[in-house]
C-alpha cells in the first residue's frame, strides 16, 4: 500500500506538520509506504510528478490545492487515480472553499463525528466522511461536563486573534467568561 500526505503550508504554529509527521511514520512501521509532498519545500507545480505514481489514497491537510484546476481539463486532484482524503478539523463550512470541489473520489476525515450529518447534508458531493480522531480516542469515550475532573477550552485559532475578538465579545453567557478569563491570562503570561 502506498499513501501521499500533502502538507499544508505553514499553520498552526507548525502542530499539522508535527501530526502529518507521526501519522506518517506510525504507517510506515506498520508496513505502509508514505510519500510526503511538502509545498513549503517544493514548488507546488511538482506535484505533477506525482499524477504518474501509483497510490491507494492521497491524504490532504488543507494544502489548498484540493481547489486547483488545470484549466479547463478539470481539478488537478482528480489526476489521481485513488480516493483523495480530506482533514476537517474546523467546522465545515469555515473550509467550505476546500469542500465544495466534486472530485470523483472524495472522502472527509472529521475530527469532530458531529461534523458528518453537516457534510452529507449541504455537500452531498462528497463520497463519504468518517470520524478521525486525531487524539486516538473513540468518539464513545466523551464524558459530560458534570463527570469530567478538568473541562479544557480551546478558543485557539491560527488566524490573527484580533479577527475573532468581535465573536469573542459577543458570546452569551459562562461561555464568554471563561472565554475573556483566558484570554485575559494569556495576555498577562
Amino acid at each position: 500500500m502506498k499513501i501521499l500526505f500533502i502538507y499544508p503550508q505553514e499553520i498552526c504554529y507548525g502542530i499539522v506538520h508535527s501530526f502529518m509527521d507521526n501519522f506518517a511514520e506510525a504507517l510506515m512501521k506498520e508496513g505502509v509506504g508514505v510519500h510526503k509532498f511538502d509545498p513549503k519545500t517544493t514548488p507546488p507545480q511538482n506535484i505533477v510528478y506525482f499524477f504518474r505514481r501509483k497510490y491507494d489514497a492521497v491524504v490532504d491537510f488543507y494544502s489548498g490545492m484540493v481547489t486547483s484546476s488545470d484549466g479547463c481539463k478539470g481539478y488537478l486532484f482528480d489526476k489521481f487515480d485513488c480516493p483523495v482524503y480530506q482533514l476537517c478539523l474546523d467546522y465545515p463550512l469555515y473550509i467550505a472553499d476546500i469542500l465544495d470541489v466534486p472530485l470523483k473520489k472524495h472522502y472527509i476525515l472529521c475530527g469532530n463525528d458531529r461534523y458528518i450529518p453537516v457534510i452529507k447534508t449541504v455537500m452531498p458531493h462528497i463520497s463519504n466522511a468518517y470520524f478521525f480522531s486525531m487524539t486516538g480516542r473513540d468518539k464513545g469515550e466523551r464524558k459530560s461536563f458534570e463527570e469530567r475532573s478538568k473541562d479544557v477550552v480551546f478558543i485557539g485559532t491560527y488566524n490573527d486573534f484580533r479577527d475573532s475578538l468581535f465573536l469573542l465579545n459577543n458570546i452569551d453567557g459562562d461561555i464568554k467568561l471563561l472565554a475573556q478569563t483566558l484570554f485575559s491570562t494569556m495576555q498577562d503570561d
